[in-house]
């Protein structure tokens, strides 16, 4: 059938085709992108708003959880022993009330769940003792939240805070509950307020809140049909998504309900604020696919009306085409067809008429050419034989055998043969012996596979015997049916004398090669030293990445031990204040001892990555080293043992250095300990010290090194030794090869920091079963000033007094501890949580301010900015400061040249009372 088509209805079809199946593919793709691309806008939408919303909750539920608490430490709660005989925590919870409206309900119960304080008079006296939420809320000593309680005492729904109330801040003894309740209104305010689409919310597209029993607990109240959805899981309408979203999950999708009705949804679980856990609710806001799609099933429909009206005009269009090939086309093919027909019969003069000057015209018109072209084909082979002759190089033709069928006479002329010898004669005939292997040509199949050979040299045997050197060009001659091969046609050029310059040539290049051997071993020199240059570059860049990867990890474990510091400090505070009260025989004695000794161990470590990070405390004084090396030699030889012979080699004329003593004892230890390590079975251990100057070549090589004169300590042990790989590492903190059950790994880490605040420099030598040189730099004091002697020991003074102090500190936990310690003491104490909250409480004070204890960076005002202006109010005020910072925080702030008195967070009871009382005397 599709034979008998003509060429003009084959050409109408593939004109349809065209028209039809590009509208069509554009039509799907604009839908299913217009599709996604909306899916994906509004799924987006709803994930950010349902992220923002359960985040908005939960700062909520946080922010009202911290108010509570700090209305169950009131003191006035403590009077719940008495069963609220005066009525005075009846009235503080009205007051409450009032003030904050979005209470339902506060209530003060007793341990046996008696309601012995009220904002609602009818409650008073009810018991709750066998209600699960009340038993709950009982067996735990922190707050907690339930998300949907039935107020049974007031009636309707509520969120429900309980909050323990302690005897006092020492003791952890229980004696009654603080409830609230705030309305759930609240939160389902927060919810309705969220507009799903241009119409807010309705059946097609709401939001919810579910708990984390997956109770819907917030929405409109009739949807899904007209259901009412309280208290109901999304289960219920095959929704299986809601246990990510209580999991913290967040994301969202299309999924179908058990009706078949797909919907759009975003979710959002609870995660929490500020590192307190979320409340387990989850928001959901939801669309059905028809309504969210409603944008895309509009355009479609106005997609189709227009495309049908281009349609039909493409239809048009295609017609009057047709007819235009038709009459264009078509008429002139036929006459070319009846030219071509006789032609093949061997009538070259039959011509095609051109009877325009379009594509089918200069069709007839090549067509005629051909036709010419023909004609003249027994001139043009005529012209081929001349060219043949008139060639100067070498030409031969052979057949798929071998057999010369085709010569030129250049060829005769080289070889010495007349055509009639040579023609049918085999080809290796004239080729040189060597050429010829077994009857075969070297260098054919070679040919045959390729198709082509370009310039092979080989040799051409003359009939005299004597051999010529030719450039062989080659190709294979193939039919052009069956793409056979019928034969090969070579073109070959004498290059005898090509042959005799390439040889002067290289009798010449091997003259010049003799003398570049002269320059290429001068060149060799210089590029020698060269290597070297980029040796060392490369060295110098090794330790200066080296450097700066200690400088950050360095930043980092000073940054974090000065956070554990404010830690430390309530967890040792609370532990002394804990231990002071317990007797003898106390069975929680030796358990509150044991989490201070952890504490005080604790407090150590965060000093050594302290030391590491170039933030330690540090008396730096000037010292002979070799005085203070054998101040410590009986201490280093028992801690050696027996084992380890220990030898010192003192340089007499040794400069001196400035450094805190405890400092440079703490380096030396860690070194020698490190040693010791090294030599289980024994060995020897040098230390040595002299004088040195670094020059400038020193500090070309080390980027963290300034020349000058340096006092060297050399540590040297015959023991394991180091590879390369753990040279790299051995001063980044809690690197160990020993094990971490048996060193913390910051020994080496310690010694860096100390040196490197020193303005000093170490370098390690190591070698696998050799052992190892550590070897310390400090620089030379200049001047010769005699060596500074260690202050005196100061007696204990007395640690209480009746003062007015106030105290600032941002941190809650370390100011109520701060607090309670000086209270302890008999102090009369005013706090506050920042600079801006203290200065007004200043201003509001009448009496006097004899201290400010405040530390020393704080958010929006700093510890010295705040001293500053509150000396213009109290003249006489005097100020300790406080930081888990050192040296560098307060040479920052302009206080290392002041002098000012200044505490070391963690700090003790002890350590805090004296330095009060040292700076109230002072």
């Amino acid at each position: 059938m599709a034979n008998k088509l003509t060429y003009q209805t084959k050409l109408l079809l593939l004109f349809l085709v065209l028209s039809i199946v590009p509208l069509i593919c554009i039509l799907s793709l604009n839908f299913y992108g217009f599709q996604n691309a909306l899916k994906e806008n509004i799924g987006s939408k709803f994930l950010e708003t349902a992220s923002q919303t359960v985040e908005k909750i939960d700062t909520d539920l946080r922010k009202t959880e911290i108010d509570i608490q700090a209305w169950a430490q009131n003191s006035i709660m403590q009077d719940i022993i008495a069963d609220d005989a005066d009525g005075r925590i009846t009235e503080f919870v009205k007051k409450l009330k009032m003030q904050y409206g979005r209470f339902a309900g506060i209530f003060c119960f007793n341990l046996d769940g008696t309601v012995i304080a009220s904002s609602e008079e009818e409650a008073l006296g009810a018991n709750v003792a066998q209600q699960s939420w009340f038993q709950e809320a009982l067996q735990t000593d922190e707050s907690k939240i339930f998300p949907l309680a039935l107020r049974k005492l007031i009636g309707g729904y509520s969120v429900r805070f309980s909050i323990p109330i302690f005897a006092s801040f020492e003791t952890s003894q229980k004696i009654g509950l603080l409830i609230i309740d705030v309305n759930w209104s609240e939160y389902f305010d927060i919810t309705n307020a969220i507009q799903v689409n241009d119409q807010g919310q309705s059946e097609s597209g709401f939001v919810l809140l579910i708990d984390d029993d997956g109770l819907i607990i917030s929405g409109p109240a009739f949807t899904m049909e007209q259901e009412l959805l309280f208290e109901k899981t999304l289960d219920v309408y095959g929704f299986h998504f809601q246990q990510k979203a209580l999991q913290g999950d967040r994301d969202y999708l299309l999924t179908p309900s058990s009706s078949g009705e797909e919907w759009l949804i975003g979710y959002a679980g609870s995660r929490g604020v500020r590192g307190h856990p979320g409340s387990g609710w989850s928001v959901i806001i939801m669309q059905k696919k028809d309504q969210a799609y409603s944008p895309v099933y509009k355009l479609l429909y106005n997609l189709l009306r227009k495309s049908l009206l281009i349609l039909l005009v493409s239809i048009l269009i295609v017609f009057i085409l047709s007819y235009f090939v038709a009459k264009v086309v078509t008429h002139p093919i036929r006459d070319l067809m009846d030219v071509t027909q006789q032609i093949a019969k061997g009538n070259f003069d039959q011509r095609v008429s051109i009877k325009k000057r379009d594509e089918l015209g200069r069709l007839a018109e090549s067509f005629n050419e051909m036709t010419e072209a023909l004609q003249q084909t027994t001139v043009s082979k005529e012209y081929m034989n001349s060219i043949l002759k008139s060639m100067a190089e070498t030409l031969i033709v052979i057949d798929r055998d071998g057999v010369i069928i085709t010569v030129n006479p250049s060829l005769l002329s080289l070889l010495g043969y007349t055509e009639k010898e040579l023609l049918d004669r085999h080809f290796r005939d004239i080729l040189w012996s060597s050429e010829v292997s077994l009857d075969k040509v070297i260098w054919l199949e070679k040919l045959l596979k390729e198709g082509t050979l370009r310039n092979y040299e080989t040799n051409y045997k003359t009939k005299s015997n004597e051999k010529i050197p030719i450039s062989f060009s080659a190709s294979v001659l193939k039919d052009s049916h069956n793409d056979q091969g019928v034969g090969i046609v070579g073109v070959g050029r004498d290059i005898r004398d090509l042959k005799r310059l390439m040889q002067r040539e290289k009798e010449l290049q091997e003259k010049a090669t003799q003398i570049e051997h002269k320059k290429a071993e001068e060149l060799a020199v210089i590029n020698k030293k060269l290597e070297q240059q980029i040796k060392e570059r490369k060295e110098l860049e090794e330790q200066l990445l080296q450097s700066q990867k200690m400088e950050a990890i360095g930043q980092m474990a000073g940054g974090i031990a000065h956070d554990f510091n404010n830690q430390l400090t309530v967890i040792n505070g609370y532990c002394e204040l804990i231990l002071s009260n317990l007797k003898k025989g106390d069975e929680n004695l030796r358990n509150i001892q044991e989490i201070h000794k952890a504490g005080e161990r604790s407090a150590k470590l965060t000093q050594q990555l302290l030391a590491y990070g170039r933030r330690q405390v540090a008396v730096p004084k000037k010292m002979n080293l070799n005085d203070f090396i054998s101040s410590m030699s009986d201490v280093w030889g028992r801690l050696l043992g027996e084992k380890i012979d220990l030898t010192f080699l003192f340089d007499k004329s040794l400069g001196r250095v400035k450094i805190d003593s405890a400092q440079i004892e703490q380096v030396l230890l860690h070194l020698i300990i490190n040693a010791r390590d090294a030599m289980p079975d024994g060995g020897k251990l040098t230390i040595e010290t002299k004088n040195v100057e670094l020059d400038a070549e020193y500090e070309r090589k080390h980027v963290e090194v300034v020349a000058g004169e340096y006092v060297l300590i050399t540590v040297s042990d015959n023991g394991m030794g180091m590879d390369k790989d753990v040279i790299k590492h051995i001063f980044e903190p809690f690197f160990t090869t020993k094990g971490k059950e048996k060193h913390s790994g910051l020994g080496l880490a310690t010694s860096y920091g100390v040196i490197k605040q020193n303005n000093g420099h170490i370098g390690v030598y190591s070698e696998p079963g050799i052992g190892t040189t550590l070897k310390v730099y400090l620089p030379k004091v200049k001047t010769e000033e005699k060596t500074e002697k260690s202050d005196a020991i100061k007696k204990d003074i007395a640690t209480s007094g009746k003062e007015t102090i106030l105290v600032v500190e941002d941190e809650l936990s370390l100011r109520e501890l701060a607090i309670t310690i000086l209270k302890n003491k008999g102090y009369n104490i005013l706090s506050a949580e920042d600079g801006d909250v203290a200065l007004q409480i200043a201003k509001d004070h009448n009496g006097t301010l004899d201290l400010l204890l405040t530390d020393m960076i704080m958010p929006k005002m700093g510890g010295k900015e705040l001293n500053d202006k509150i000396v213009t109010l109290f003249p006489n005020i005097k100020v300790l400061f406080m930081s888990g910072y050192t040296d560098e925080a307060i040479d920052r702030h302009g206080l290392l040249k002041a002098k000012v008195k200044f505490i070391q967070k963690p700090f003790t009871i002890k350590s805090l009372s004296q330095k009060v009382r040292e700076v109230l005397d002072g």
